[in-house]
């Protein structure tokens, strides 16, 4: 018999179904958006970059000294003297005064160790200066000569000084020896003693100097100014008015000369007056070892044989200094020498002579006034 199987499908009320498991939803993770540099940090870049090209144009274009007065000794912005000879602080304050300084003034430490070292460099002897500091009769307080206030905590007195200011109203600065150790100290001395004066200027503020040279000497005043002018010139050349005159060492042809001189930013002498031809008839003498003879600047033109000088001043002949029978054949000899045979030269030492001869030079060139 066979077998006969049979499914029946039965339902159960109040059956839960199976739910689907349902995965968690996913968190979103932010997003940040990107940061954006603050506005003020390019204009600040750019600003700097400006700073920083402006002050390299400065340096590249325009080059300053500062200068002080011959024998006098630079530090920082100002010049200081020391003299070799005695006066009262009376006396002492009036020959500052008169050369356009003034007694010094000690502001700070560094200026108190300057004036230390110079002066320890220096030393022969026991030696005191005066400098600008002294009590008021009425008050007995302390002083500067330019009127910068007093400052005790700045001041450098010697152990138990001040004293009597009432009797002792002027400074000193003491150089002596103790133990073999040279010492430098602030001291009172009555005003009517003399000492030696240390002087102090204000220097000149930073002025602009031509490039042609990198180094040049000025001195204090010029010919014919009531004014504090300074006259520079480059180094190694001499003053003269309001010029400055070179002599080389070494020799060139007529044309050779002249580019050399117009290289350095000058030109072959011109000879205007007989105070010029003194002074470098002067000079030439004292520096004389043996005959020499130098080029100026005067030559004759090609077509009518004329003379005429290299910056075109019109030529005078009553203020030409000739040898006599000079010139003799400007045509073929169109260059002027300036002859120095002796020690004693007379004015009368011009000479025409051949563009090709190989002699040294006089160079001439403007004075600067600072």
């Amino acid at each position: 018999m066979a077998l006969e199987i049979t499914y029946a499908e039965v339902k159960f009320k109040d059956t839960l179904l199976p739910v689907e498991a349902k995965a968690p939803p996913e968190k979103s993770t932010p997003q940040r958006e990107p940061c954006k540099p603050k506005l003020w940090v390019p204009w600040l870049v750019s600003a700097l970059l400006l700073l920083l090209c402006v002050a390299l144009i400065i340096t590249l274009i325009e080059q300053f000294w500062t200068c002080c007065p011959m024998g006098w000794k630079p530090f920082r912005a100002n010049c200081y003297y020391l003299s070799s000879d005695s006066m009262s602080w009376d006396e002492s304050e009036k020959n500052c005064t008169g050369m356009g300084s003034h007694l010094v003034v000690i502001n700070t430490q560094a200026e108190q160790d300057f004036l230390l070292s110079w002066t320890k460099t220096i030393f022969s002897s026991r030696r005191s200066y005066f400098i600008g500091l002294s009590a008021q009769e009425v008050e007995a307080q302390w002083c500067w000569v330019d009127q910068t206030p007093y400052n005790k905590t700045a001041t450098f007195w010697k152990p138990g000084e001040p004293s009597s200011p009432k009797t002792e109203q002027c400074t000193s600065f003491q150089m002596g020896h103790h133990a073999h150790i040279r010492v430098i100290f602030l001291s009172q001395w009555p005003c009517n003693c003399k000492l030696k004066v240390m002087l102090h200027k204000q220097s000149p503020k930073a002025h602009k100097l031509p490039e042609t040279f990198p180094e040049w000497r000025c001195a204090l005043g010029t010919p014919g100014s009531k004014e504090w002018v300074w006259t520079c010139c480059p180094m190694g050349w001499k003053p003269f008015r309001v010029n400055c005159y070179y002599l080389s060492s070494d020799s060139m042809s007529g044309d050779e000369s002249e580019k050399n001189c117009t290289g350095m930013g000058s030109h072959l002498v011109v000879i205007n007056t007989q105070a010029e031809q003194d002074f470098l008839l002067n000079w030439t003498k004292d520096i004389f070892s043996s005959r020499r003879t130098y080029f100026i600047g005067l030559s004759a033109q090609e077509v009518e044989a004329q003379w005429r000088w290299v910056d075109q001043t019109p030529y005078n002949k009553t203020a030409a200094f000739w040898k006599p029978g000079e010139p003799r054949i400007p045509k073929m000899e169109k260059y002027t020498s300036f002859q120095v045979h002796s020690r004693t030269q007379a004015r009368q030492n011009w000479n025409d002579i051949p563009c090709s001869t190989s002699l040294n030079r006089i160079c001439e060139a403007a004075a600067a006034f600072i």
